[in-house]
């Protein structure tokens, strides 16, 4: 792998295990800009994206509710495509902020019979 280096480099310097915004915090996170200049510099095709929490949760719900694509009853080409957005979109129709919070409560519960009695 071209980047491991770096990624080795950059964890030992934060002194973290992997790179994830949950353990570095705001202010050590913007250290792994180091990474978008590696990608420039040898061509490489990636993305960093900001994801808002709220968003999350709703695309977290969408996997959990659609089972990734194994879901027979949600053909592929509705999950694996552009279209799985407008699933999105509709499914933020159903929940409300509350509804949302719920959700993400379940999904993080690490006790099964506990998260199928949140709410």
């Amino acid at each position: 792998m071209v980047a491991e280096p770096l990624l080795k480099e950059l964890r030992h310097s934060l002194g973290v295990n992997r790179l994830h915004a949950n353990e570095l915090g705001v202010a050590r996170l913007t250290t792994v800009a180091e990474l978008t200049r590696f990608s420039k510099k040898n061509d490489l095709l990636s993305s960093m994206l900001r994801i808002k929490k709220p968003d999350h949760a709703l695309i977290c719900f969408l996997d959990q509710v659609f089972d990734s694509g194994m879901n027979n009853a949600v053909p592929w080409h509705h999950y694996f495509t552009p279209l799985r957005y407008i699933l999105l979109f509709k499914v933020a129709h159903l929940l409300d902020e509350a509804l949302a919070k719920e959700a993400w409560k379940a999904r993080r519960e690490r006790n099964p019979a506990r998260g199928a009695d949140a709410g």
